[in-house]
């Protein structure tokens, strides 16, 4: 069994503590073979700190991720020195770094220790001793660990000595040499085997003679690795090389055994002798498949001797089913039924074509369309990019960019090479990008795949392909509020097979949200809570942010599907899986036609959800039938949940959809626990914190420090004041620059000025590194007016309408943050600080204390104490009672500030 425990710290990253332990019981009696324990705390710089060293890259830290270039002492950096000592910005103690791996094997046979700290300097000096020379390095390891024996003895109805044995036992060996190419590669020719043996026994023992007869079942696993691996990792690229060994070898063989035996403890006997296998048929199943094939040139087999009843599709079906993903992983040895049989994968050179196998990896490029460093218009089109664009990436970039008048892209390939003894090449290549326009209502995605055999000679055959490509569209949702308008998205797909993708689809599919949903809406609990928000200038409330979610869900979907000169082989496909979905929904399904009459070669489907109940009423026209399904629940899946709960959860971002969020945004907030969700809003006289609480506030025409990074890391702060038409004005510090926003007319880059208001519609401002093309920040205007302002390379965005601010969470600062929005870890107990972390009695005090440009006055006699020391229990009101006032007078006693507000 496997026990996991992972703990994590809300501003951290990556959890800071991890232990896996395998272990294995009987009774009151416990083994643990391995346990791997890891602390990582505040080691997410070091962390890309040794990647940037280990790709020969760059990789800033988030502190610096905006200001590269920049110098120590310079005039911005001056600008954010004194505002954090106005501040008096500190940090928490618990930012101290603190890394540590220990790994326990086979009961203390191997137990070590790593300092992750000393892997920032040791990793490099690695690599420089090391990869550049080509010395050979021996490895010899072999482990031995009984890991369970068990010896229970008791008496029989005839009384006769009987025991119950079972052992696990388990051994590791690796036997062979690593070293360096000299060129930053790695070649290996290790010999690894990983054996786990499991003997169960009930033995009777024969008085005064020294025999016994007993019956048990013997299971076994051995796994082995192949030999001749070569490794390299230049920057954006993985490289792996494997040459085919020349010995027949058992990459996995699983065998169970069940016996008889009948022994003397006088008389020493190996092992197989007097042994005798439990056989219940005299043909028992034996034949082997192909794994490796004409494509690659390995002549791998699956290979099976069994005695089981069947071996077919819904036999192995039948056997998954029995377990979950978690204890099939570490029960899966154990046999849920005692026949006689033996699985084994082998690789035989006999039969072996292949000379060599080469993968390789691409990664990280992202072209994007833009323009220089101002207001730019979509008629403008220029595709740059982080990194230089390689040939065989270029025309799949254009194909992109072809329907997107701006935006970026991210476009990756993966390759095998099996090089042939003949000298012919088999190559296989899958290509895949995607692009997004900078206002996130359109998308595209290429995706080719390619299977090619080029001769000894040069000439190329393309042996199957597919070509894939959808351009999704669909229009936003307000930025606040309801949507009063029908929420609509179109696809189309046009997908290829063949050598030359001349066997085509072509999907259509159209998604709407009608009035029916978005009555339903309003009208659930959460909707009347946002009206009474809306009502009171509240827009971004948690009872708006849960509502909208729900006016954004589509509800009606239509999707059509045509096809062209398909082969048989898709047909038969498409029938199974016709056959598949029919079976799954069957409880549902209200009529089933058998028609001849629909049109050949066509198919559609057709979804109604209800929004009330979240059930769907569906319809699929296929070329030979009619099915109508009636409230098709996720219940129908039931036994995908209990199989594997995270991937069915996972499943569940891709329907029903919704028109204010994607696939990847809903994933990242399923595996980040809602933190990618976490938001900020600032109204007319009330503020939202990122972690929940709300308090009253009005932000006067003084200068508010929304947020910053109060341990002083990142250059970056947020913030507002009133405007002389009560709208609020944002001053965004970053880096080197200072943006300032009017979100009723102008935005301001550095002191050059620029009337959105005068701008073609869809036009966006874009800030880029002065003599680079990366973009540091992108400003939109909004069509309902407004503005957002979105800086990518930390996940931040912001929107900006009248008097009202919402403010993304940016994950790196997660506890670091403070100002009006929090301190951000997630956590609403001991909500209310100030910069020099003292412990405030209420929101408003809190406010008071980010307010800069404010004259000194009296001072309060009562100091107030570190929250570090005096953690708040109690959660804070929501609503304190005060409805406007002026702050003044901050003074610094000791290590902490006291505040007086007068009214």
């Amino acid at each position: 069994m496997m026990r996991t425990i992972s703990l994590r710290d809300p501003d951290q990253s990556f959890s800071t503590y991890f232990s896996n332990a395998y272990y294995y019981e009987l009774g009151p009696l416990t083994r643990v073979p391995l346990t791997v324990t890891a602390w990582n705390f505040n080691m997410h710089d070091i962390w890309m700190n040794i990647m940037s060293k280990i790709y020969g890259t760059v990789t800033p830290k988030y502190g610096v991720m905006w200001a590269q270039g920049e110098k120590l002492g310079d005039k911005k950096e001056s600008t954010f020195q004194e505002l954090w000592d106005t501040l008096y910005a500190t940090a928490r103690p618990a930012d101290k770094t603190a890394g540590l791996l220990h790994i326990d094997l086979l009961g203390g046979s191997v137990n070590r220790f790593i300092n992750f700290a000393d892997l920032e300097k040791s990793i490099p000096k690695f690599m420089a001793a090391n990869m550049n020379q080509t010395k050979e390095s021996e490895i010899s390891v072999t482990k031995y660990r009984l890991l369970g024996d068990y010896n229970a003895r008791f008496a029989t109805e005839l009384g006769l000595p009987m025991r119950y044995l079972f052992n696990l036992a388990t051994v590791l060996s690796m036997q062979g040499s690593i070293k360096s190419d000299g060129k930053g590669g790695i070649d290996t020719d290790i010999n690894s085997l990983w054996t786990w043996k499991v003997l169960g026994e009930i033995r009777v023992d024969i008085p005064f003679s020294g025999s016994y007869i007993a019956t048990g079942v013997d299971v076994l696993i051995d796994s082995h690795m192949p030999r001749g691996v070569n490794f390299a990792y230049p920057a954006e690229k993985w490289i792996i090389n494997f040459v085919p060994p020349s010995k027949v070898t058992d990459l996995l063989y699983y065998c169970v055994k069940p016996y008889t035996v009948s022994r003397s403890f006088i008389k020493p006997t190996l092992e197989g002798q007097e042994l005798y296998v439990i056989s219940v048929t005299d043909k028992p199943i034996d034949r082997n498949f192909n794994l490796g094939g004409q494509f690659i040139g390995i002549n791998v087999k699956l290979i099976e001797k069994s005695e089981s009843a069947n071996s077919d599709k819904e036999s192995w079906r039948q056997w998954i089913s029995k377990w979950d993903i978690n204890s099939w992983s570490n029960l899966g040895m154990l046999p849920n039924e005692l026949n006689s049989r033996k699985y084994m994968i082998r690789y035989d050179p006999y039969g072996t074509t292949a000379k060599s196998i080469s993968t390789s990896c691409f990664t990280n490029t992202r072209p994007n369309p833009s323009g220089s460093s101002k207001a730019r218009y979509p008629t403008e089109p220029e595709v740059i990019s982080y990194s230089p664009i390689r040939d065989h990436f270029r025309p799949m970039v254009v194909n992109l960019f072809k329907d997107i008048e701006n935006g970026n892209a991210r476009v990756m390939e993966a390759t095998v090479t099996a090089e042939h003894k003949d000298g012919t090449l088999d190559h296989f290549f899958s290509k895949f990008g995607i692009s997004m326009n900078t206002r996130y209502t359109k998308d595209c995605t290429d995706w080719q795949m390619e299977h090619s055999t080029t001769s000894p000679n040069g000439y190329k055959k393309v042996n199957s392909k597919i070509c894939y490509k959808a351009i999704r569209e669909w229009n936003n949702p307000p930025i606040y509020g309801f949507s009063k308008d029908v929420l609509e998205m179109t696809e189309e797909d046009d997908i290829g097979f063949g050598p030359e993708c001349e066997h085509k689809v072509k999907f259509t599919a159209k998604l709407n949200r009608d009035e029916s949903a978005a009555q339903a809406a309003i009208n659930s609990p959460s909707g009347q809570e946002c009206l009474k928000d809306l009502a009171s200038g509240l827009e971004g409330s948690p009872a708006c942010t849960a509502a909208r979610k729900l006016d954004h869900i589509y509800n009606n979907y239509e999707m059509k599907s045509v096809t062209e000169n398909m082969s048989d082989s898709w047909l038969q496909w498409a029938r199974s899986f016709a056959f598949g979905l029919n079976s799954l929904l069957e409880s549902f399904i209200v009529e089933h036609k058998h028609a001849q009459t629909n049109t050949p070669g066509q198919a559609s489907w057709t979804i109604k959800r209800d929004p009330h109940t979240g059930d769907s009423d569906m319809t699929w026209v296929r070329p030979h039938e009619t099915v109508v399904a009636k409230n098709v629940r996720w219940d129908a899946l039931k036994e995908w949940k209990r199989f594997s709960p995270l991937s069915f959860a996972f499943a569940q971002v891709y329907y029903p959809l919704n028109a204010g969020s994607n696939t990847i945004q809903d994933s990242l907030e399923l595996f980040s626990g809602g933190v990618s969700e976490s938001k900020c809003y600032v109204g007319s006289d009330s503020v939202h914190t990122f972690d929940g609480a709300s308090y009253k506030y009005a932000v006067d025409e003084n200068s508010h420090v929304l947020l910053t990074d109060c341990s002083r890391r990142s250059q970056i702060a947020i913030l507002a004041r009133k405007g002389s038409y009560g709208q609020k004005l944002i001053t965004v510090h970053l880096g080197k620059d200072t943006i300032e926003m009017d979100p009723t007319s102008y935005v301001s880059v550095n002191g050059a000025k620029t009337d959105f208001t005068k701008m073609e519609r869809g036009s966006f401002i874009e800030i880029r590194t002065p003599g680079s093309k990366s973009i540091k920040m992108v400003i939109f205007p909004m069509p309902e007016g407004g503005l957002v302002f979105d800086i990518r390379s930390i996940q931040f965005w912001m929107k900006i309408k009248g008097d009202y601010v919402e403010l993304s969470a940016p994950i790196h600062m997660r506890g670091k943050a403070c100002g009006l929005c929090g301190d951000f870890n997630q956590e609403i107990t001991g909500e209310f600080k100030s910069a020099d972390r003292c412990a405030l009695p209420s929101g408003e005090l809190m406010a008071a204390s980010f307010k800069l440009n404010t004259s000194n006055g009296a001072a309060s006699t009562e100091t107030c104490v570190s929250v570090d020391e005096q953690f708040s229990t109690v959660l804070p009101d929501y609503v304190v009672g005060m409805s406007s006032y002026s702050s003044s007078n901050v003074k610094r006693q000791e290590n902490c500030e006291t505040y007086q507000l007068f009214f």
